[in-house]
C-alpha cells in the first residue's frame, strides 16, 4: 500500500470567505509548528479531503462501469478489452488504490489533530469540532466503502502519516472488520454532523448529517442489514428541505447543481478553472466510455431521461454530464458542472429494496411500488410491474428504476455484485442465473459469450486483485485468492 502519503503541506487549501466554500488558495509552505492553532487550520485540512476525493473520481466512474454491461469500450482505459471479458491481472493499472489511501489519509489527519485546536482558539467549540469531524470521518467512510466493494479486503488504517519519513505495512482486514469501522464513522458523523451550512451551495456541496445517513443506507443495503436500511432511509426521507425537482428539470440536476433533491456533491470552481474530467470520460468524439447499445432498451421511449443519458452526435455519449442542451448536439468542450454523490432517488430506491426483503414486504407492496410509480410520474412514464410482484421479480424492477434514473453515477457494477450475491447466498440461486452473469453475457457477442462466462463465473473474480505493485512493496500483503496463481 502507498505509505508514503503526501504531506498535509500539498494538499490544504483555506477558505479566503466564509459565504464561499469555493473560494480557496494553496498554502504553499506549513510546518506542524504553525498548524492546528484555529478554526480556520481545521477547515483547511477538512477542504483538503474535498481536494483528495476529486481525484478519486476517475477511479470511482471507472470501477463502476467499466465491467458492467452499459458501457461498450474505453478506448483510454489501459488493458480495456481484457477487463471486458472478464481478465484483469494485477499488474493492470486499474487495480491501483493509491488515491483512496491519500483521501483516507487526510481524513486520519483530521480526526487526530484537530481537537488540538479546542484548546488554543476560544472561538472554537465542541459542536464546532464534531461537524469538522464528521466530515472527515464521512470521507474515510467513503473511501473505504468503494475499496471494499472493490476489492473485498484491504488494510484498514485509522491513524495518519504526516511525515515523509514514517511508514506503515499492514496486512489485509477482512471486509466485515471493514465494514465496522465504516459504520462507526457514519454513525458518529449522521449524529453530529452539521444540518446546513451558511448558503444553499455549501449545504449541497460539504457533508450534512442526511449526506452521512444516505451513505449509511448504503451500507446497511450492502450487507443486507434491511430493517436498518429503511430505518435511515425514513431519517432522511422526513426532511421536507428534500424535494425532489420537477421532470422538466431532471437534466439541470447535472448542467447546474444545487438542486433540492441533492444530498450531497462536489463542486467545481471556474473561478480557479478547476474544471472536472467529465470531458475526457464521455465526450461524444474521443470518449473514454461508449455507451452500449442496449442502453436505450432500458428505458421507455416517453421517458425524459433517456435523451437525457444518452445522446450526442453518434448517439453514444453520457450527455447528462457533457451536453449543453437536451435538443443540442453542442457539447461543453471545458466544463465546470458538479460530480454528484447523493441524491434523494437513491435513498428513496434503497428503502425499496430493502423493503422487497424485509419479512413484513407482503404489508409494504404499496409502498414499494409507490416509490416505483413517484420516480416514473415524474419523467412523463407509468411504472409496470415486468412479471408478478413476487420478492426476485420486484428486485429486479427495482434494479432496472435504479439505472434508468441513477445511470453513470458510479452504480451499476456495485447494484449487480450486491444483488448477485444475495440471489445467490440467500435465495440460493445457481451463479449462472445470478443478474450479474445474465447482463455481462447478453451484451457479448455469440463467439464471446462462453469465453467471458468462464471468466466471470466465480464470485470471487467480481473483486479486483491487490495491484502488483502494492504487493511488492508490502510483504505482508496477500493477493486476493481468485488471482493467487495468475
Amino acid at each position: 500500500m502507498q505509505k508514503k502519503i503526501l504531506p498535509i503541506i500539498l494538499l490544504l487549501l483555506i477558505v479566503t470567505s466564509c459565504d464561499k466554500m469555493l473560494d480557496v488558495k494553496p498554502i504553499d509552505e506549513l510546518t506542524e509548528k504553525d498548524f492546528w492553532k484555529t478554526e480556520a487550520d481545521v477547515n483547511a485540512a477538512v477542504i483538503s479531503c474535498y481536494t483528495s476525493l476529486k481525484r478519486c473520481q476517475y477511479n470511482m466512474i471507472l470501477w463502476s462501469v467499466i465491467r458492467s454491461d452499459v458501457v461498450s469500450y474505453g478506448y483510454k482505459v489501459k488493458n480495456c478489452k481484457d477487463i471486458q471479458k472478464g481478465i484483469v491481472m494485477p499488474e493492470y493499472s486499474i487495480n491501483d488504490w493509491k488515491n483512496f489511501y491519500k483521501l483516507i489519509n487526510n481524513a486520519n489527519i483530521v480526526i487526530a489533530k484537530a481537537e488540538k485546536v479546542l484548546t488554543v482558539d476560544a472561538d472554537f467549540s465542541k459542536e464546532d469540532l464534531n461537524h469538522y469531524l464528521s466530515e472527515a470521518y464521512y470521507m474515510r467512510a467513503l473511501a473505504y466503502f468503494y475499496l471494499v466493494r472493490v476489492f473485498k479486503e484491504v488494510p484498514l488504517v485509522t491513524e495518519p502519516s504526516d511525515s515523509d519519513k514514517q511508514e506503515y505495512y499492514l496486512p489485509k482486514n477482512t471486509s466485515a472488520e471493514i465494514l465496522a469501522q465504516i459504520e462507526k464513522d457514519l454513525i458518529f458523523a449522521s449524529q453530529n454532523g452539521a444540518e446546513h451550512f451558511n448558503t444553499d451551495e455549501e449545504t449541497h456541496s460539504r457533508v450534512t448529517k442526511d449526506a452521512a445517513k444516505a451513505l449509511l443506507s448504503d451500507i446497511y443495503l450492502w450487507q443486507n442489514k434491511y430493517e436498518e436500511c429503511v430505518k435511515i432511509c425514513n431519517e432522511v426521507l422526513a426532511n421536507t428541505q428534500h424535494k425532489l425537482i420537477s421532470g422538466d428539470l431532471w437534466f439541470s440536476l447535472f448542467t447546474e447543481g444545487n438542486k433540492s433533491e441533492i444530498l450531497f456533491e462536489l463542486n467545481y470552481s471556474k473561478k480557479y478553472n478547476e474544471t472536472n474530467h467529465f470531458q475526457q470520460w464521455f465526450n461524444p468524439y474521443g470518449n473514454t466510455f461508449v455507451v452500449n447499445k442496449n442502453v436505450a432498451d432500458m428505458f421507455d421511449p416517453n421517458d425524459i431521461r433517456l435523451d437525457a443519458t444518452i445522446g450526442g452526435p453518434r448517439q453514444n455519449a453520457v450527455w447528462k454530464y457533457v451536453g449543453t442542451a437536451l435538443e443540442e448536439k453542442n457539447y461543453n468542450t471545458k466544463d465546470y458542472r458538479n460530480w454528484i454523490v447523493h441524491r434523494l432517488p437513491a435513498v428513496m430506491l434503497n428503502k425499496a429494496e430493502a423493503l422487497n426483503r424485509t419479512a413484513e414486504r407482503s404489508t409494504k407492496l404499496d409502498e414499494i411500488i409507490g416509490i416505483l410509480e413517484t420516480l416514473n410520474q415524474r419523467v412523463g412514464t407509468y411504472f409496470q410491474l415486468s412479471g408478478s410482484n413476487d420478492m426476485q421479480s420486484l428486485e429486479l424492477d427495482i434494479l432496472r428504476e435504479r439505472f434508468r434514473e441513477l445511470s453513470f453515477e458510479g452504480n451499476r457494477w456495485f447494484d449487480l455484485v450486491r444483488i448477485s450475491l444475495r440471489q445467490h447466498n440467500e435465495d440460493k440461486m445457481p451463479i449462472e442465473q445470478t443478474v450479474l452473469i445474465e447482463k455481462i453475457i447478453e451484451t457479448k457477442g455469440d463467439t464471446e459469450k462462453l469465453y467471458v462466462k468462464g471468466n466471470i463465473i466465480d464470485p470471487e473474480s467480481w473483486f479486483l486483485p491487490i495491484y502488483k505493485k502494492e504487493i511488492e512493496r508490502n510483504s505482508k500483503l496477500v493477493q486476493n485468492p481468485y488471482y493467487e496463481n495468475l
